[in-house]
């Protein structure tokens, strides 16, 4: 939905649905928070041992946090360490077969939701990371909730120990920017993208696709007056870029943006 639509929308609940005092507040972008490549990452300790009603509730596990190598912004959650062992006659086969396959679900479930709330920068939640157990101690008081409850704690404590030693960064989403407009207005469009308020960066000027067709001198005519702007801007700072763009080219222009990746928030 454009900025138009939202125009739109609102304008419609002031006047079909009668109320006046609704406003649109400004578009927030979700950031996310990762690893800096190459960073020391940042280890997290905990321990659960206390007693729950008549029960008591044990587990102790060591959790490393670091930059993963997936170029998707998607987390790794190595679990081998604790893993039931795939064979249970090979001791060498993978899996540390200290949990159950249960206890490592609730495992999983807990790192991914401290991963989801969000991390020590911002509170923005934490993308492009590798977890893995290093160490854990477990007995027959390790229940799906202590090991969930302890896990926790690690990544947390692992992700707050990154941030202290500098290894955590913000991330932004980064858009795809094309521009068509007519050539007359390329100086000023180039100029905006490329501006420090704007923080674009231009990957390419050209004509529009078709202008060496030869279905009509004057549909030719009028792609040779077209030219396409191609860019990379923060989606943050393409908030309201439709006004700003009108506003620049008489409306004559239109643009196009997609997500291409997310790249470090530079404050």
């Amino acid at each position: 939905m454009g900025e138009l639509h939202l125009q739109i929308t609102l304008d419609r609940l002031q006047r079909q649905f009668k109320l006046p005092n609704a406003t649109l507040g400004k578009m927030s972008v979700s950031f996310k928070e990762s690893m800096k490549n190459g960073s020391i990452g940042g280890i997290g300790k905990a321990e659960e041992d206390r007693m729950v009603g008549t029960k008591r509730r044990f587990a102790k596990m060591s959790i490393l946090v670091q930059s993963s190598s997936n170029h998707e912004m998607e987390n790794e959650i190595d679990l081998s360490y604790v893993m039931p062992s795939q064979n249970e006659e090979d001791e060498s086969s993978s899996g540390g077969g200290m949990l159950q396959s249960s206890q490592c679900d609730a495992i999983m479930e807990s790192i991914e939701e401290a991963l989801a709330f969000g991390g020590p920068v911002a509170g923005y939640p934490v993308a492009g990371v590798k977890v893995s157990i290093e160490s854990g101690e477990f007995d027959d008081d390790s229940t799906s909730a202590a090991v969930a409850s302890c896990a926790s704690r690690a990544i947390r404590r692992a992700l707050e120990n990154a941030f202290e030693s500098g290894s955590m960064q913000l991330m932004e989403p980064v858009m795809k920017l094309v521009v068509a407009t007519p050539t007359a207005h390329v100086g000023s469009i180039v100029a905006d993208i490329s501006s420090s308020s704007r923080r674009g960066m231009i990957t390419d000027v050209g004509g529009m696709e078709g202008d060496d067709d030869d279905d009509g001198q004057n549909e030719k005519k009028s792609l040779l007056a077209m030219t396409n702007i191609t860019g990379e801007v923060p989606l943050r700072e393409m908030v309201g870029y439709s006004t700003d763009l009108r506003s620049l080219t008489s409306g004559e222009a239109n643009f196009t943006m997609t997500i291409i990746n997310s790249k470090n928030r530079k404050r």
